[in-house]
């Protein structure tokens, strides 16, 4: 770090004597002339032209800008488009080249004179800003630029939770505008995350969209929108209608008011939803529009978009094989509908299945299902829509991957990749250096960025514009398939990226003053998301590194397995949050001193920081040493991990009262958010720390059964369930509990683990130690059966090894040992692979086992391959229900067995 910190600072003092000047994204041609010259109050010349009036109010520090010029006679700026009178003339008499692509532009800067001109309106403006950049100091270097885009349509930034966040706690519309300005002097040109159109909106609500809409197409923005090839959505959908008596495919999450309600047999409601869109779009008064039509997600490759379970009216128009068809009527029905209201729309769709890396299965494993849903899909749907224009939307592939995907869709139709929507735990990603991966010769790409960082993390978002403006920038890489997103790597390297891109984005956003501690902390490796759930972070690393398709939004099975091996976490991972984030603190202290330096609004994007940071150092070195004494425990060590815990809660009362000052300090500054987050609050800390100590004095003995089996439950999705189930039972007791350290495990006779994410220390420790000496029984439900979603291994391998499969089960249906077949609640399982002390008890209807139960130590476990959650209108789409059909028989005769005690029902 120090080595780029050096080299930075050295680049800062050549700039000072007027070297070449900090550009982002860096240009592709920049020659030097001999000679600089001061701009102070040097008239801007415009051409009568919306893009070169907005561009010449980009340039800072001026005198008046004139508009219109008929010679150059003057010394000042002069800003026009190539192909009018006076882009013409600045041609001639500065002797410019300027390239013939959308969105290019020459600079000439030389003899106290600057010419401007772009290939197009927006490449005239990109000229402004990056004069702008030139002129920093108000002195520009004699100097000749030549530049212009590899992609046409680069990243973006959501307006509802990217650009609002500046916003935040403000009324007017100053906070987006700041917004879009500032993406426009990065290069970025895509807005995205607008509200859905299922949604109803005041006019005041309306009125704003469509203002920021305006001022960001002024300046050359794609205003990105999803649609969708649902009939009805919850707002619109027939009186009566819901997600279980809808009579075709439905999908949604009531509880957010996310209802989605699809056929393929009824063109007229295809064609009134589709107007019904065009309608509601109309309403924000946008043409660049930027439509991508989202068909039914789910099913993955062996039943896209649940085609099985269409309704019979859709079964006598198509057969089985002919998704394709319906396919192409729905897309071409909306892209007819969008084309007529939107000239100047560009239209595609993420055609499902959307992931092109599933090219890479092998031969040997693509049957007629794969063909006829994959390959063969694609082409016939490429094939059936007419307009080339139309193009496909797909999460990135690797290189190699493209050449079959083309000779599939055709070598000229669009492609809109993205990135794989990665859920970044830091505050600086650099995986958007793949951005220039699929760079098509002549062909007007896209580049959508969509992961998390598009929710305000502006940084990253710049180096995505970076890549996809050059695609050979300084840390570009080709993308060759497996993990997108490394969280061990990505929010520290590459080194060429962290010393060479990182410095200029900084320089740029914060100014010089700030640019150096900011370029210490994005750099710093600190990861917000990993403290404050460091199982659910290490969960999903681990599930993209085996799985590149690994979709968090919809469930699937792997195809690819991802070259990189699971990470472990350990108590060295989080000392790194430590060292981190004293090092952010640090640097976010002495940044202070420059806040004067900055706009309102990235002051705000600083306190959010700087409030933050203290927090994460607290919550990280609180955990850290829990991890510690964790180990000593697990190793029979307590009463030296008393000693760690008790350093451990001076550590947490100091880091904590300092976090606390300092908020208090920044009480009368604005942030982007007024969140801290739940796990970062000293009481959450205080209450793990307090689980520790209390888990260190815990001696561990076989428990005898009292009046009442006391049975936990972990918190999770199925615990309502569960526990009113186990409610009817007059000799239980349940309690829901929110941890599973051995003090509160010790609690009960027996603890149902639901399905979830858990601190892998806790569970790999303290569970086996509640079953092994403390003679306790647990229940292991669905992925922390040994499942890749959580971790391949479990706690008992002699009972159950691992979990290598997710099955579909739509029959709903399993097997007691005896035979007879019994309804389940859900519509997957997990098959279980038993180990030698494991004994199978319930089986799918082909034998596969799904429950497996045995003897560990003093105690008993059943592991439990389905979730006791019920599958609505027989799709993923959960709903919380009271246990029935062989989920109830599961947990009632699991508790018998741990017990040795008959469950006794309720009398009335």
């Amino acid at each position: 770090m120090k080595h780029f910190l050096l080299l930075f600072l050295a680049a800062l003092c050549c700039h000072c004597i007027q070297a070449r000047p900090v550009l982002q994204p860096e240009v592709k041609e920049y020659h030097p002339i001999q000679g600089a010259f001061s701009i102070a109050g040097m008239p801007v010349f415009y051409q009568d032209q919306r893009q070169c009036e907005i561009g010449a109010g980009e340039i800072p520090g001026t005198g008046k800008k004139i508009k219109g010029f008929s010679d150059t006679s003057l010394k000042g700026i002069y800003i026009a488009v190539a192909s009018s009178p006076e882009g013409k003339m600045l041609i001639k008499e500065f002797s410019l080249d300027v390239p013939a692509k959308k969105q290019g532009y020459t600079i000439k800067a030389a003899g106290s004179k600057v010419a401007i001109v772009g290939f197009d309106n927006i490449g005239t403006l990109y000229g402004a800003v990056t004069f702008r950049q030139m002129a920093t100091d108000q002195t520009v270097e004699s100097a000749i630029v030549r530049d212009y885009p590899d992609l046409l349509f680069r990243g973006a930034m959501s307006y509802s939770r990217g650009m609002a966040r500046w916003n935040y706690g403000e009324r007017d519309l100053a906070g987006f505008k700041a917004a879009v300005d500032e993406l426009l002097r990065h290069k970025i040109n895509i807005i995205s995350d607008f509200k859905r159109s299922s949604q109803i909106l005041s006019d005041a609500e309306i009125k704003q969209i469509s203002e920021i809409c305006r001022y960001a197409e002024e300046r050359g923005f794609w205003i990105c929108m999803w649609p969708s090839t649902q009939l009805y959505n919850q707002a619109d959908k027939p009186a009566g209608t819901t997600l279980k008596n809808w009579h075709c495919v439905a999908d949604g999450r009531p509880s957010r008011r996310v209802e989605s309600y699809y056929c393929w047999s009824d063109d007229a409601a295809t064609a009134t939803q589709a107007e019904k869109t065009a309608a509601y779009l109309k309403k924000f008064g946008v043409s660049k529009l930027l439509l991508i039509i989202h068909p039914v997600d789910g099913g993955s490759e062996k039943d896209p978009e649940h085609w099985s379970r269409r309704c019979k009216k859709c079964r006598r128009k198509y057969k089985d094989p002919e998704r394709w068809k319906a396919g192409i009527v729905q897309f071409n029905i909306q892209n007819d509908t969008f084309r007529k209201h939107f000239p100047e729309a560009v239209i595609g769709s993420c055609i499902y299945p959307y992931h092109a890396d599933m090219l890479a299965v092998p031969e040997s494993r693509r049957d007629a299902v794969f063909k006829q849903n994959v390959t063969e899909y694609w082409k016939n749907i490429s094939d059936g829509i007419a307009d080339k224009n139309f193009f496909f939307n797909i999460w990135m592939p690797g290189r190699s991957i493209m050449k079959e995907y083309r000779e599939i869709i055709g070598k000229e139709r669009k492609l809109n990749y993205t990135d794989h929507y990665c859920l970044t735990a830091g505050i600086f990603a650099t995986y958007h250096r793949y951005a220039g991966s699929l760079y098509d010769e002549n062909i007007d790409n896209i580049f959508l960025s969509v992961a998390q960082d598009t929710f305000g993390q502006w940084e990253s978002i710049f180096l995505a514009g970076e890549h996809a403006w050059d695609r050979n920038a300084p840390g570009s890489e080709i993308y060759i398939g497996g993990a997108f997103y490394d969280g061990l790597k990505d929010h520290t390297g590459p080194a060429v990226i962290m010393e060479k891109t990182l410095p200029r984005i900084c320089y740029t956003f914060w100014g010089k003053e700030l640019a150096p501690y900011m370029t210490r902390v994005m750099a710093s490796g600190i990861m917000p998301r990993y403290i404050e759930n460091p199982a659910s972070a290490v969960a999903y690393w681990n599930k993209v590194r085996r799985d590149p398709m690994y979709d968090p939004n919809v469930k699937k099975d792997t195809l690819v397995q991802g070259s990189l091996p699971p990470v472990e976490d350990s108590p060295e991972l989080m000392y790194r949050q430590v060292t981190a984030g004293q090092l952010v603190c640090e640097q976010l202290a002495l940044a202070r001193k420059h806040l004067d330096k900055l706009t309102p609004y990235q002051r705000k994007y600083f306190i959010n920081f700087a409030r933050l940071a203290p927090f994460w150092l607290a919550a990280a070195r609180t955990q850290y040493n829990i991890r510690i004494a964790g180990e000593l425990i697990a190793a029979g060590k307590n009463e030296a991990a008393l000693k760690i815990l008790e350093n451990a809660q001076r550590e947490l009362d100091a880091d904590f009262d300092r976090a606390e000052k300092n908020l208090e300090s920044l009480r009368h500054e604005k942030g982007t958010s007024s969140r801290l987050g739940w796990s970062l609050d000293r009481k959450v800390m205080q209450k793990q720390l307090d689980d520790a100590k209390a888990s260190a004095r815990v001696l561990l003995q076989p428990r005898r059964i009292g009046r009442f089996i006391k049975v936990g439950i972990t918190r999770g999705d199925s615990a309502e369930g569960i526990k009113k189930f186990l409610d009817n039972f007059a000799n239980v007791r349940t309690t829901v509990i929110d941890n599973i350290s051995l003090v509160e495990l010790d609690k009960y006779d027996c603890v149902i683990i639901t399905a979830g994410n858990y601190k892998k220390a806790e569970f790999f420790q303290n569970i086996p130690a509640y079953v092994r000496k403390g003679g306790g029984g647990v229940i292991l439900e669905g992925t922390v059966c040994g499942h890749e979603r959580f971790d391949t291994k479990t706690p008992f391998p002699e009972i159950v090894k691992t979990s290598p499969a997710r099955v579909d089960n739509f029959r709903r249906e399993l097997k007691k040992i005896d035979g007879t077949l019994v309804k389940s609640m859900y519509v997957d399982y997990f098959e279980l692979v038993p180990g030698k002390a494991g004994e199978v008890t319930v089986t799918a209807p082909d034998g596969k086992p799904v429950v497996v139960r045995g003897r560990a130590g003093a105690g008993k476990v059943v592991f439990c391959g389905t979730v006791n959650l019920e599958g609505v209108n027989n799709t993923f789409v959960t709903a919380k229900t009271e246990l029935f059909g062989i989920n109830a028989q599961i947990v009632q005769e699991a508790i018998e067995y741990f017990t040795n005690v008959r469950l006794r029902k309720k009398t009335k």
